[in-house]
């Protein structure tokens, strides 16, 4: 039986009733409440206490759980609209990236052919200033043994071939290099040392005592041994060196 508004076109009498608090509305409240007990109750003494703990710790679960509810409701068209972002992005970046990944084979190729050109050419024009230094010498042992006009001539002309071809070595450039008049900067081939395990038991007797490989290996052990507990519900037999403990929590 209704009170006729609804026939009137009227909402219904409580239809202003405030909405229920959020999750987030309702934290602060709880908090101080927890902090009240911290204060006024540092153990439980009777059951009565020990009922009103359970009543609050069970509001303290509530609200844990709706928060992390109201997160993953708040978050969802985030995440969807994310979702859509990296479906329409991801054709284009792979495309991108197997395309660069060939240009930049065709430039890594082009660069050390360059620079096996110019370590060449490098490397006979040092030979050269080495011969023309050999040859200088010799011209100016010459010129001090038997002193002549001719032998100083010799000497200063092998001299200054010597001088030359030190010079034109010196100059010639030491880093194959690409710079298009378009390009913000010259582009050169850059060494990157990697490594990658090709021996796994030798690797692992190498580094068993470096301190980063031992942390992070402890902490999977501690991983692999918790799933043991779990299933032997810390019965024996232990792994060596592992102690099973439960950590008990009212529920």
């Amino acid at each position: 039986m209704t009170d006729g508004l609804e026939d009137m076109g009227l909402p219904p009498l409580g239809h202003n009733k405030p909405p229920e608090p959020s999750a987030i509305e309702r934290m602060p409240a709880l908090v101080d409440n927890c902090n009240r007990w911290l204060a006024e109750r540092p153990e439980i003494t009777d059951t009565e206490m020990a009922g009103a703990a359970q009543r609050f710790t069970i509001q303290l679960r509530a609200l844990r759980d709706d928060l992390a509810a109201a997160l993953k409701a708040d978050r969802k068209p985030f995440d969807d609209a994310i979702a859509v972002l990296k479906a329409t992005y991801l054709d284009p970046q792979e495309l991108v990236r197997i395309a660069l990944d060939k240009m930049e084979a065709k430039n890594r190729g082009w660069l050390k052919r360059e620079q096996d050109r110019l370590d060449a050419e490098r490397f006979e024009r040092e030979r050269l200033a080495e011969i023309a230094r050999l040859e200088a010498n010799a011209a100016m042992e010459r010129a001090a043994t038997k002193p002549s006009v001719e032998a100083e001539l010799q000497a200063q002309r092998a001299t200054d071939a010597f001088l030359d071809a030190t010079e034109a070595a010196q100059r010639t450039p030491t880093r194959a290099r690409t710079r298009d008049d378009y390009a913000p900067r010259a582009m050169s081939l850059h060494s990157r040392w990697k490594a990658k395990v090709v021996d796994e038991t030798a690797a692992l007797k190498h580094y068993a005592k470096h301190p980063d490989i031992r942390a992070a290996a402890l902490d999977a052990i501690v991983k692999v041994a918790t799933k043991l507990a779990k299933d032997q519900k810390g019965k024996p037999p232990l792994p060596p060196g592992i102690a099973f403990w439960n950590d008990e929590r009212a529920t």
